[in-house]
Order: structure tokens, then sequence, then C-alpha cells
């Protein structure tokens, strides 16, 4: 695997108002004046369920969990559910009045994470150990943009946190993408012309994200994944062509995951621990169907090896018909054997949007 990358990451900034000089200490330190506020800016990204600008950003809300430096006390949220902050009346606000936030002569540390709800994400934050337990959903259209962002050792006259300096003004979150984003191209050569109705992935479906380390762990559960196409796109020649739009690229756990080991010579049917792609499909040859007919599509399995990262959108561009190359043929079926020895299938895959990089797979 080939890659290179340009990260991008998207920004909120928490912004404080300063108070006349005749308010009592009591009183400012309750005040609106001493609240932690709120405003975003989001530079452009990918996906149509993707974070991509500040008016997306608007509407997916998120959660602030904060803890003072010196004496670990909580001063936002729960161990498992932060201060929702939601974007209202044109500006970012407590969606709670009674969970407002004010500033102390204290260091506090800020955890934030997008968005503020979404089923089978579990929160697990202290002043010790911050982490999300996230499992993707089954169903392309329910998976989310899980983003996270922190910003230490933040006070009154520090307001970036580490000894930045920064006086005044923001208290920026710089929100980073968790998970990885998969979409798929196809194309073919020659004569060649394919239909799809489908293209799934098999990928371990949860894992445990840990802020201090920006990694993943536990990661495991191996499932199907579909990109649940509304509708088979037909006529797929020499020009990729994206199958679906940006609702149907798929958000999942950033993973290593070895690839299903059949091949022409050793068949091994269908695992349950190993990578591998399910491309429902009709193949033509100069107008004549060889795989699959004209009312019905079928399935062929081919087998990747995965190495995601997060932040990284994968775009994996499948090409029938390539008559150059030593590799198999067009995929397996379900038990492992090879199916249209004389019509290769190989692999490119670029990553982009999020992070860019490259890289080719082949059968």
């Amino acid at each position: 695997m080939k890659k290179s990358f340009i990260f991008a990451t998207l920004a909120v900034a928490m912004v404080t108002v300063s108070c006349s000089q005749d308010e009592s200490l009591a009183t400012y330190a309750t005040s609106d004046a001493n609240a932690i506020d709120f405003k975003s800016y989001v530079p452009k990204s990918t996906r149509g369920t993707a974070i991509n600008n500040a008016t997306e950003l608007q509407a997916t809300d998120f959660d602030v969990f904060a803890f003072e430096v010196s004496t670990n006390k909580q001063i936002m949220g729960t161990a498992t559910d932060g201060v929702k902050i939601a974007f209202t009346s044109g500006a970012w606000d407590y969606d709670q009045a009674s969970e407002k936030a004010y500033w102390s002569d204290e260091a506090i540390d800020f955890y934030a994470v997008s968005p503020e709800t979404l089923t089978n994400l579990t929160k697990n934050f202290t002043s010790a150990t911050q982490t999300l337990h996230y499992e993707a959903s089954a169903t392309c259209a329910d998976q989310k943009d899980v983003m996270y962002a922190s910003v230490k050792n933040a006070t009154k006259g520090d307001r970036a946190g580490d000894n930045s300096n920064v006086a005044t003004g923001a208290v920026k979150f710089n929100f980073n993408h968790a998970l990885a984003q998969i979409v798929f191209k196809v194309k073919t050569y020659g004569k060649f012309e394919v239909d799809v109705n489908d293209i799934a992935v098999f990928a371990q479906k949860e894992g445990t994200f840990t802020y201090s380390t920006e990694a993943w762990t536990s990661v495991n559960g191996p499932q199907l994944y579909s990109i649940g196409l509304a509708a088979p796109v037909t006529g797929i020649g020499t020009t990729a062509q994206e199958i679906g739009n940006a609702s149907n690229a798929l958000l999942l756990i950033p993973q290593t995951f070895a690839k299903w080991s059949t091949d022409k010579t050793n068949a091994v049917a269908l695992p349950t621990d190993r990578a591998y792609l399910k491309v429902s499909c009709k193949i033509r040859n100069d107008g004549g169907y060889i795989y699959a007919d004209a009312d019905n599509f079928k399935d062929i399995y081919m087998p990747i090896a995965i190495n995601w990262v997060k932040g990284n959108k994968y775009i994996y561009t499948i090409g029938f018909g390539n008559t150059e190359g030593a590799a198999g043929g067009a995929g397996f079926d379900e038990n492992g054997n090879p199916i249209l020895n004389d019509v290769l299938i190989t692999f490119d895959a670029d990553v982009a949007g999020w992070t860019d990089a490259s890289e080719d797979v082949e059968l």
C-alpha cells in the first residue's frame, strides 16, 4: 500500500466576553460575561453525511467535558455524558442554561465529541482517561462522522492552552475525524461492460478510541457492510464510475485486517476472520453476458487487505477485464473457487478528501 498524506481538521472555537470593572467578583464568576461560549469554523471536507462545512456542523451539536487540572474536578458533564452545545439563533450556545460553565482561576482541560448523540457510541471521561467506544451501524445511512477534539491547560489568560499566551478571544477545538471513509468506483477494459447492484466489504465493526494516543484499540467483530444502493449502476465501461453517491460512502473503524487467503490454486471458503469484498454484478463482453444474465445479478467475492487510518478517505477502483498482470481471474465464489479465469479483476485504491494517499491492490 502506498500512501501520501494531507491532513484536514475541523475547528470549533470557545470564546469569552469581558465584563465591566464595576461588577463584583462574586457576580462576575457566574455572569454570562464570564461564561464559556462557542462559535464554529469548518473548512471544506467530504461526503454528504460527513461534516463538510460550518452549516453541517451546526446541525449535529457536540458534547463538551471539562476538568480542572490541579484538582481533577469535573466542571462540565459527567463520566458518560457531556454538556450539549447546540447552534441556536445564529450562535453556539448551551442546550441547557443550567449547564453553563464559567471561567475560574484554575487551568482547565476541555474535551469534545461530535455528534452529541449517536447510537452505539459510548463515552467514558475522567480527568485521567478519555475514551470513546463505537460500533459502526450495519446500515450505511445510519453511519455518522465521529469527530474528537481537546484543548489542554486553558485559562482565562491563556485560552488556547499549553502556554500559547492567547490572553483573549477564542479557545479553539480543532476537530479531527476518528473514522475512515470508504467509497468504490468500477471500470472495465476493452469491450467489457458491467452493471453493479451492490458492493459490500467484510470488516471489523467496533473498537475503543483513546484521546491521549489518538488511536483505536480492541478492534473486533467482523461484519459485512453494504453501501446500500438505491438502484443499480448500469452500463459501466472504461471510464471509472463512482458507485452510488456521497450517501453511499461507508464510515468505519480504522483497522488492519488480513485478507481472505483463497487463490487460484488453493480454494478457501469465505472466512469469518479475514477481509474481502462482495460485488453483486452482471458482466458483458462485446454485448453478450458472460456472468449473470439480463434478469439476475450474481455475487463475486474478492480478497482485500485492509489497512485503514483515521481521517483517510479510501477510494477503491475495481477494474474488470484487464488482460495485463499475472494475478487471477474475476474473483471467487463463496467456496473460494475462481470464476471467469480469463476476466482479470484488478484493484487501484486512492485515499483522498480528508487525507490524501494512494494504494494499489491486485488479485
